[in-house]
């Protein structure tokens, strides 16, 4: 069984060699090659020979595009921080605010080399792995793509405080999310990785989420035509399923490494994918027994869980992090399976 076939028999809740892994590792491949973060963040087939390497060495079971988000600044005319050791983060948003975005906005997800290059990566990856591999670029919502259009403090106060412009500029960003997440589809994407925070009461009070973001996201789920997978951001996700869980084409959650994965199949029910157990930050400091022993015991408690796959939250795995840590994800699955009943 590849991995292609164990995620659509996890999908369809049927049995399995193994279970199914993966680590967010889109910038752990520049470790593996020596790469710099310029190169590997702007030349497609510099990223692709980053995953082919990770695929080698650790064989998740699914693979994921650059997550560069605050790129997507500098495609509407903000600035950009790079760095040696971390994907680049964003230096100034775009716009000043909300009026402003309204009024300048331009970028279609043909027009900025930074969507050629996001596409250009999917399209490589799904080629490279075609019928073994899962490829699942990424996209945030329309309910978090104005953080990289005001900042996270301005698309705050926008919500708060002005929520006509607020719900002009979720218009924006939903018809946006839609022609981009559908080119991401088209160019090989297996499903799409969505953010959702400002979704998530952890962020914003809970009437605004039911009047203003849940709506956007609603809308633009809805005409996507391709699975989706939430994942938990920089908050937990467990304890606000009730209110995500019925969203149009999320097939799966990846939950926040502090989340209960049992509370998370109660709310969400037995049909759709969870993902999850594992903080991907924290493995830089973790010795592999450690990791595998967790590994091990995660797997137990969801034996009986036929859609989970264990998975890696928060941000990328960091680049100093010991290559055996992370082969000790992979033997844990492996052993696991040797033993299992």
């Amino acid at each position: 069984m590849n991995s292609l076939e164990r995620i659509l028999a996890i999908l369809g809740g049927h049995p399995v060699d193994r279970p199914a892994y993966t680590l967010l590792l889109p910038l752990y491949g520049a470790h593996l090659t020596g790469a710099p973060m310029k190169a590997h963040y702007s030349d497609p087939q510099v990223f692709l020979e980053g995953q082919i390497a990770v695929w080698e060495r650790f064989g998740p079971d699914l693979l994921f595009g650059p997550y560069v988000f605050p790129s997507l600044a500098e495609a509407f005319g903000g600035g950009l921080r790079h760095h040696t050791t971390q994907p680049p983060t964003m230096a100034q948003p775009p716009y000043e605010s909300a009026a402003q975005a309204l009024a300048q906005w331009s970028p279609e997800p043909t027009d900025h080399p930074v969507f050629r290059y996001l596409s250009e990566c999917t399209r490589l990856m799904a080629q490279h792995f075609a019928g073994q591999v899962p490829v699942i670029p990424s996209l945030p919502s329309p309910a978090d793509l104005p953080v990289f259009l005001l900042g996270a403090e301005g698309w705050l106060d926008t919500l708060l405080s002005d929520q006509t412009s607020a719900q002009a500029l979720l218009e924006k960003a939903s018809t946006f999310c839609v022609t981009w997440g559908q080119q991401l589809l088209e160019s090989g994407g297996f499903a799409l990785g969505v953010t959702a925070d400002f979704s998530n009461p952890d962020v914003l009070p809970e009437r605004l989420i039911r009047g203003l973001t849940l709506p956007a996201l609603r809308a633009c789920f809805d005409q996507l035509q391709g699975p989706l997978v939430l994942h938990h951001g920089g908050c937990r996700l467990a304890p606000h399923l009730g209110l995500l869980a019925a969203l149009p084409g999320v097939a799966g959650y990846v939950l926040d490494p502090r989340d209960d994965l049992a509370e998370g199949r109660r709310r969400l029910g037995p049909e759709p994918l969870i993902l999850g157990g594992l903080s991907g930050p924290d493995l830089e400091n973790t010795e592999p027994q450690t990791v595998k022993d967790k590994c091990l015991t995660i797997l137990d408690e969801r034996r009986l869980d036929p859609r989970f796959i264990l998975a890696s939250g928060n941000a990328d795995v960091p680049l100093g992090t010991s290559p055996n840590v992370l082969q000790a994800v992979r033997n844990a699955t492996l052993e696991w399976a040797a033993v299992a009943p």
